[in-house]
């Protein structure tokens, strides 16, 4: 809290050997933040409108309000208990990863820079991607997913969609689709 310049702050644990609480409300300037690995069960950053890059994973995470962190770029939150993401304030947002966590529903009809999205090992029976044409890199394994619309990402090149709930899949509109694994579905 006395460290008020601070920028970056890497605090990652090992294997949920580390800390069990983590207050930076006085670090209005932290830009980056690395704190997986520890057992967290709350993350506040609503004072951290600075930062850009977030890594929480690898917590006990129930819940991110990431509202006021309207320049976030990077977020991985994956293998924590959350069960809603919300994501409608953070347009700036290329990189997300929330795998394994108990999302059933994911909205990123806001974040068109997205260019990689991890959702796998959720509860997700739908995934509208009809608003990010940047996206590049999709894993959305492990889901409930019957239906898949990717008419509007042409630049899709690594797809991986495998164990979900699919009886087609229309790849005619991403020419740039180079590594597809479809494997376990009702295609």
């Amino acid at each position: 809290s006395q460290n008020t310049l601070l920028s970056y702050l890497d605090c990652s644990g090992i294997g949920g050997q580390g800390l069990s609480d983590l207050n930076v409300s006085q670090n209005l300037n932290l830009d980056y933040l690395n704190c997986n690995g520890n057992n967290l069960l709350n993350l506040d950053l609503t004072q951290n409108q600075n930062i850009s890059y977030l890594s929480c994973a690898d917590n006990q995470l129930t819940n991110l309000d990431l509202s006021q962190n309207l320049i976030l770029l990077y977020l991985d939150c994956k293998n924590n208990q959350l069960d809603t993401l919300d994501l409608s304030l953070n347009s700036n947002l290329t990189t997300l990863n929330c795998e394994n966590n108990q999302i059933s529903y994911l909205d990123v009809g806001l974040n068109s820079n997205l260019a990689t999205l991890d959702c796998s090992g959720n509860i997700l029976n739908n995934l509208d991607l009809t608003q990010n044409p940047n996206l590049s890199n999709l894993n959305c394994r492990n889901n409930l997913l019957s239906s898949l619309n990717l008419s509007q990402t042409p630049s899709l090149s690594n797809l991986n969609c495998r164990n979900n709930l699919l009886s087609s899949l229309d790849l005619s509109q991403t020419p740039s689709l180079s590594n597809l694994n479809c494997r376990n579905n009702l295609l």
